[in-house]
């Protein structure tokens, strides 16, 4: 059965971009449930890991979604906060042209300690890829930034800063994983753009973790089943909360 996961080809995602005006994404409650199901069994883990997700594609006007990253248990997500800006959204999940203004020239960078798992389409398991000292400075690193906020860059967007014509002066939530990545040892990846990102740190990894196989099939069954079955086991719980968080 194991030989059978592991050839098992990874789940499909659930978004196309078309371009930058044009794209389609949604979440999936069911999906995420198996997938914050599965965070919270690597919790338990004592060996020091490092993942990285992939989420929010087609979410709220942001066609290409970003990167997250997971150490030892832990989520860090380097994001922008413009959700705390009320003034800069149109009141429709779009952001004002205000709004677009200020995170091509940048504003100060939060992080985030959760996920909505909902809208995570791909995760990948990079911890083969690094050494025990590699590991120890990207944990080192995001408890820092966590412990004093003021020491993280600005957050900018790199595609409204291109679109406007304006100089890439900050980070975005996957070039500031890219540059913690370079120091950890992974000198060759590069980029702002979260998919093409993704697909080099896969092609370091020689093959899916054997839970990471088991996590795939999962996300190959129907959404229909696995909410029946989450239902069943746990009737009156809260799945969607538990998904957001």
């Amino acid at each position: 059965m194991s030989t059978l996961l592991y050839e098992l080809p990874d789940a499909p995602l659930r978004f196309t971009v078309i371009d930058e005006d044009h794209w389609i994404g949604k979440p999936s409650l069911a999906y995420g449930c198996v997938r914050k199901l599965a965070h919270d069994s690597r919790k338990r883990n004592t060996q020091p890991y490092v993942r990285i997700f992939f989420g929010d594609g087609g979410r709220h006007g942001d066609p290409w979604g970003g990167l997250g990253v997971e150490v030892n248990g832990k989520i860090y997500h380097f994001c922008s906060g413009i959700k705390d800006y009320p003034e800069f959204h149109d009141g429709h999940g779009g952001l004002t042209q205000s709004g677009l203004d200020l995170l091509s020239d940048g504003l100060p960078a939060q992080l985030h300690d959760y996920y909505d798992w909902r809208w995570v389409q791909l995760e990948v398991d990079i911890t083969s890829a690094l050494t025990t000292a590699g590991i120890d400075h990207i944990a080192k690193h995001y408890a820092g930034w966590q412990s004093n906020p003021s020491t993280m860059p600005m957050f900018q967007s790199q595609m409204w800063a291109k679109r406007f014509g304006k100089p890439s002066t900050g980070f975005n939530c996957t070039s500031s994983i890219v540059s913690v990545l370079n120091v950890a040892g992974l000198k060759d990846i590069s980029g702002w753009y979260p998919l093409t990102v993704i697909t080099e740190l896969k092609k370091l990894v020689a093959e899916r973790t054997p839970l990471d196989d088991q996590l795939n099939f999962l996300l190959w069954q129907d959404e229909a089943h696995i909410m029946k079955t989450l239902q069943d086991f746990r009737p009156n719980f809260d799945w969607n909360t538990y998904a957001k968080r």
